[in-house]
């Protein structure tokens, strides 16, 4: 695959980690601390999303990792929000990529190409229209939720849940004046970089 071809312009919004070793148990414990926070109720990533319509449907989270392929295992390895489970078609084997030999496609080197520590990986948003919106190390989710407050309207979090009426400043940016920078790379187009399935 390439990967841009799992980035089609289809409105989303797409939060990319680059997961680096997986294997690696101080990293692994990084990739399990941020997805904690993803999944958490009061997340962008729950908020974002009208009562019990499906995750992903504005923002998709897709997983790029640097461990061998055969050393490692979906169900295993990768916390649950980075492959979300419907009860209609199972795990979702499509979102966790990794970016070693293929068999029929080479080596796209997408660690190397995008200039990732392939030991400590990065965490990016991509905007709908396939720029790039923001680049945080795992730990700087606070950054990202701020990012997502800035340009979306998020649910308000109560009593441990996302409540469906959000307040809003009626500008679309949930009461906050001007978008959030963060320590993004606005302007920056993704280009196709061939990753193994």
């Amino acid at each position: 695959w390439q990967f841009q071809e799992r980035l089609p312009a289809d409105g989303r919004f797409r939060v990319v980690l680059f997961a680096g070793d997986v294997l690696a148990p101080a990293q692994k414990a990084r990739i399990e601390a941020f997805c904690a926070r993803l999944d958490a109720p009061d997340s962008f990533l729950h908020r974002t999303r009208p009562g019990n319509e499906r995750v992903g449907n504005l923002v998709e989270v897709l997983t790029i990792h640097a461990s061998k392929r055969w050393d490692t295992e979906l169900l295993r390895d990768f916390p649950a929000v980075l492959h979300p489970y419907s009860p209609q078609t199972g795990w979702a084997y499509d979102k966790v990529y990794v970016d070693d030999e293929s068999y029929h496609e080479g080596f796209g080197d997408a660690y190397t190409k995008y200039g990732v520590d392939r030991a400590r990986g990065c965490v990016v948003i991509v905007r709908p229209d396939q720029y790039v919106a923001w680049v945080g190390d795992l730990e700087d989710f606070d950054q990202m939720q701020a990012y997502f407050a800035g340009c979306l309207r998020l649910e308000p979090y109560q009593n441990g849940a996302a409540v469906a009426a959000a307040a809003s400043n009626g500008n679309g940016t949930n009461g906050v004046a001007k978008p959030v920078n963060g320590s993004g790379t606005n302007g920056t187009a993704t280009n196709g970089v061939s990753l193994a399935l």
